[in-house]
């Protein structure tokens, strides 16, 4: 199951009953949950809503009144580089990726497009394309995305469900860190939903879903109550053979759960470009408002007024006749707080950013000199570029091990004509381009590779990303080929009649 609503209190509330549900590793789940709303905090700009106390005036100032916060382009970039840009995606249905099916002991062509067909089309009555876009996100600074496999008996059908990182906790079969050994699924929920649920112990009790799977065996309850569905109880033997719960990690480096784009280093560098930003503010400020003197002045300074214009000061005159008596003057003290030094110091700072998270400048649209080639913004977008590919590589193993559930569950529960032959199949994940070609490029390409016969037309028409059904396409293609070619048959016999009719013609 999946929501956005979480609420802290209700959390802290209801501990106790987390450390009374049987075999619940509390310890861990409090760890990760901590860690979790850290990193909500740091990404949503929480963590810049900090006050100090002014020592002069005890009056309660910001500590970081400009909150700047870039984690949120940064985010947006890697996610939008993630799924790529694809002509046709909108008329697949938004789906950034395309599944491949081909046999692993023997090939049948016409039934791996048919599993392609209904692997393609479950992941559409899943609406993925706008969860993975919203899943991809949570897994830049949650570090991981979920999702499970859910049989729903009343529509038989299988569905793909995004469950919050912070909702999840598994245990793997030692280094196989894409086999479950076991799973839990924890979220509070509001009292009208457990009554929706058919659990009502009183309104003002915390309520908890959770359900816990193994290879073996599962039960779905909301606090300590088995749910069920139509008198049958959620709990017993798990038919499927193995939990239908998949952890995609953002970064996998050292452990199971994956890495976060908000590193230590990242969120010091935050505060300072903070901190900083807020000391240039001030010395600008300064600067802005100079201090006015005046000397040589004897007497006091007249405010007078003259006819159409504004109010001016008179310092008077020189008070002897000598010589060297100075003349009154009005100065202002001019000083220099910002400099530019200071302001280079909070470029260097975005520039540490940058290089951290992997997000070249290039990729907010900043260029420096003359125009540039296409090549030549490809390579600096590289550190961006690499980056995805791990996290494409991540998504990939991912959704193969989601689909290969999700077969198994089809399979089991004999939807969708598939069978247990159909799991003998290697499932491979086909990704859009990551940026955008040029267009008159790519054509001049598909064209030169045609000519001299470098590509078939079915992988020419891939390039082209905007058919939407590749063998029609083709079809189409070859039917117009034989109506103009019968057409020009025609035009030639009608010329070769007309010439034999007219001997002048000929002369």
């Amino acid at each position: 199951m999946f929501t956005d609503t979480w609420v802290p209190s209700a959390v802290t509330i209801s501990q106790m009953f987390l450390k009374t549900l049987p075999g619940f590793p509390h310890v861990e789940y409090q760890k990760m949950l901590d860690l979790y709303e850290d990193l909500r905090m740091w990404y949503s700009g929480e963590k810049l809503i900090k006050f100090d106390v002014d020592v002069t005036s005890g009056k309660k100032v910001e500590l970081y009144p400009l909150r700047i916060n870039p984690l949120r382009a940064t985010a947006e970039k890697h996610v939008t580089v993630l799924l790529g840009e694809s002509g046709g995606s909108v008329d697949s249905g938004g789906l950034p990726i395309k599944v491949n099916v081909i046999g692993k002991t023997k090939r049948n062509k016409p039934r791996e497009l048919e599993l392609e067909k209904i692997l393609s089309q479950t992941m559409l009555n899943s609406n993925m394309g706008s969860v993975l876009q919203h899943t991809a996100m949570e897994s830049q600074y949650m570090g991981g995305s979920v999702y499970s496999v859910d049989w729903l008996p009343e529509l038989k059908t299988v569905r793909l469900t995004p469950i919050h990182p912070r909702e999840f906790l598994g245990e793997v079969y030692g280094r196989d860190n894409w086999r479950l050994k076991k799973a839990w699924i924890v979220k509070p929920i509001a009292y009208d939903e457990a009554v929706a649920l058919g659990v009502d112990e009183g309104e003002y009790l915390p309520y908890w879903y959770t359900e816990y799977w193994t290879e073996d065996e599962y039960i779905i309850r909301v606090n300590l109550k088995v749910l069920e569905v139509k008198g049958v109880k959620l709990q017993g033997k798990n038919v499927f053979g193995v939990v239908p719960i998949v952890y995609i990690p953002h970064i996998r480096t050292t452990q199971f759960y994956g890495d976060s784009m908000i590193t230590e280093t990242v969120k010091g560098l935050i505060k300072e470009m903070n901190l900083r930003m807020a000391d240039i503010g001030d010395a600008i400020s300064e600067d802005a408002h100079s201090l006015t003197y005046i000397k040589n002045v004897k007497g006091s300074v007249q405010l007078k007024k003259l006819a159409g214009s504004l109010p001016v000061y008179d310092l008077g005159s020189r008070q002897s006749i000598g010589q060297g008596e100075p003349d009154p003057a009005m100065e202002t003290l001019k000083k220099q707080s910002a400099s530019a030094t200071m302001i280079e110091w909070n470029e260097r700072l975005m520039d540490a950013y940058r290089r951290e998270v992997n997000h070249p400048a290039v990729a907010d649209g900043e260029d420096e000199g003359s125009q540039r080639s296409s090549l030549t913004l490809t390579t600096r977008m590289w550190p961006l570029l690499s980056h995805v590919k791990l996290e494409r590589q991540n998504f990939s193993d991912g959704f193969r091990s989601l689909l290969t559930i999700a077969l198994k569950v089809m399979a089991i529960k004999g939807v969708n004509g598939i069978t247990q032959e159909d799991l003998d199949i290697n499932i491979f994940i086909s990704w859009s381009p990551m940026i955008g070609k040029d267009r008159e490029m790519l054509l001049q390409e598909i064209a030169i590779r045609r000519e001299h016969d470098l590509g078939s037309q079915h992988h020419m028409l891939e390039l082209l990303e905007d058919v939407r059904d590749i063998d029609d396409e083709i079809t189409l293609i070859n039917d117009e080929l034989e109506q103009k070619a019968e057409l020009i048959m025609k035009e030639n016999a009608a010329k070769s009649s007309m010439s034999a009719s007219n001997p002048k013609s000929k002369s």
